[in-house]
């Protein structure tokens, strides 16, 4: 890859998705965005991902998104059901994949020959690459249109916080998320007889061991996990009369159908993705459990395995020991429909402070609400599956964006903040399934904040104030000191 390409691509304008991710399995899946071209004539141009020991940055280019959010857009309003005859095609599109879970259930993994094995990995890692497939459309569809349709919905709400509570209403989706089914779950088996609990929780266990999954790696989770999960959920709080309010709003300002239309492809989206995460994390359960085995033939720990691309896995792989240790300790990948390149060392220092350039002192942070509600709280900064076991009762947990992974912190935690993320986003749904406030969007809160610190969340008018520094104020004298202030 030329140099001037790789300049002109630092210094472009990026969408950050973050947290526990390693290239195997976000390379994996974003090159399922150069493929939409086949079938959708649109499709990404570029993606970037750096990561260092399991804390990973997928960056979606801005121009890329916008571009391909009109044209999907456009292609909605000629015709009404274009969104689901896509989610159609794709769940038609994973039918392979599917028996080629069965056939990897169906058989002992250390009966394939060393050639075998290679060739089950390559399925696996086109499996997850299928698992995103045409459904990459979800995010630029999505990405955008928060801001575009809150400004629609301002030419009929005048009141900053009415709005707020609005466009909260209106993109809130109907149904159960996974995370709620899963819960329901357990609270069924709570009421169980003890006597019948134990095979109810075996039975659980099985029908959502993806759940425990992460694009770093598994989390580890017992029978003694799930009962002590189970007491700590509480009774369900209802049916929610967020649908009545919503009515009632519509009713009352007398919206346009072609801007309800629009939130409603919205919520479709949402149910799209909620359904895509299950399938990823689906996929990458299936992957890892080829990793391990190759692992135990190579004696390269699986850590390191998930810093190999597809090209990787072949009979050189032993002699890429060392070069997948280096990407491990911090890597930077340029992938575009064309050619890969990936920096290390200290190409990659020197890429990453273009990338991440300068940080300002802020006692204000400003998002979006995704969640309405106010709660103060001591900061933890959660970039990795180790983080997140510091959550604390009360906690404000703030992230880059939120997981599936995350669940039993969120639970936790009296808020969240995040760097990206839209109202279709994880930390998003389920804030609102939890009833916790939610800004989203701030774009660099896990860099201004650090552990410790008291914040305030006021998710009604977007914003997270820091009341008092977990260091005394040390940070910010710093910070005037270098900038001469």
């Amino acid at each position: 890859m030329k140099k001037e390409l790789i300049e002109s691509l630092l210094a472009d304008k990026w969408y950050i998705q973050a947290g526990n991710l390693t290239p195997l399995y976000l390379i994996t899946a974003a090159i399922s965005g150069f493929g939409m071209k086949r079938e959708l004539m649109w499709n990404y141009s570029a993606f970037l991902f750096d990561s260092t020991k399991e804390s990973g940055r997928l960056y979606y280019r801005v121009s890329d998104l916008e571009s391909m959010h009109v044209k999907f857009f456009k292609a909605f309003e000629a015709d009404p059901d274009y969104f689901s005859k896509w989610k159609k095609t794709y769940e038609r599109s994973l039918q392979p994949v599917h028996a080629f879970y069965k056939e990897l259930d169906a058989t002992d993994l250390s009966s394939f020959g060393d050639n075998e094995l290679l060739k089950r990995v390559h399925t696996g890692i086109d499996s997850v690459t299928a698992a995103i497939g045409v459904a990459h459309m979800i995010e630029p569809v999505a990405i955008p249109r928060d801001e575009h349709l809150k400004k629609e919905l301002a030419a009929f709400v005048s009141d900053a916080g009415e709005l707020q509570e609005a466009f909260v209403l209106l993109t809130s989706p109907d149904g159960e998320s996974f995370a709620q089914r899963a819960t329901n779950s357990l609270r069924r088996i709570a009421i169980l007889p003890e006597k019948e609990q134990g095979k109810a929780v075996d039975a659980y266990m099985r029908e959502y061991s993806w759940m425990w999954m992460s694009c770093a790696g598994r989390l580890p989770m017992s029978c003694e996990d799930i009962y002590a999960e189970m007491r700590s959920i509480g009774a369900s709080k209802g049916v929610s009369d967020g649908a009545s309010k919503c009515e009632a709003f519509v009713k009352d300002h007398a919206l346009p159908e072609i801007l309800l239309r629009k939130f409603e492809a919205l919520r479709f989206i949402t149910h799209w993705q909620d359904e895509r995460k299950r399938n990823i994390m689906i996929a990458v359960e299936y992957l890892e459990r080829l990793l391990e085995e190759l692992s135990r033939r190579t004696s390269i720990g699986v850590a390191d395995l998930r810093y190999a691309l597809k090209d990787d896995f072949d009979a050189s792989l032993p002699q890429k020991k060392a070069e997948l240790t280096a990407r491990r300790e911090g890597s930077l990948y340029i992938a575009t429909e064309d050619e890969n390149v990936i920096l290390t060392g200290n190409a990659y220092t020197e890429a990453m402070k273009v990338l991440r350039g300068e940080l300002k002192e802020e006692k204000v942070i400003r998002g979006m609400g995704a969640s309405l509600g106010k709660a103060t709280g001591k900061v933890k900064v959660c970039m990795t599956l180790d983080a997140i076991k510091k959550v604390e009762e009360g906690d404000i947990l703030v992230s880059s964006m939120t997981r599936p992974e995350y669940f039993a912190a969120m639970k936790k935690a009296a808020a969240f903040v995040t760097d990206e993320g839209g109202i279709t986003c994880h930390a998003a749904i389920v804030a609102r399934e939890l009833g916790k406030p939610c800004v989203i969007g701030t774009k660099h809160a896990t860099r201004v904040l650090k552990d410790g610190d008291m914040v305030e969340v006021d998710a009604k008018r977007g914003i997270v104030t820091l009341l008092e520094k977990a260091d005394g104020g040390k940070r910010m004298r710093e910070t005037q000191k270098r900038s001469g202030g």
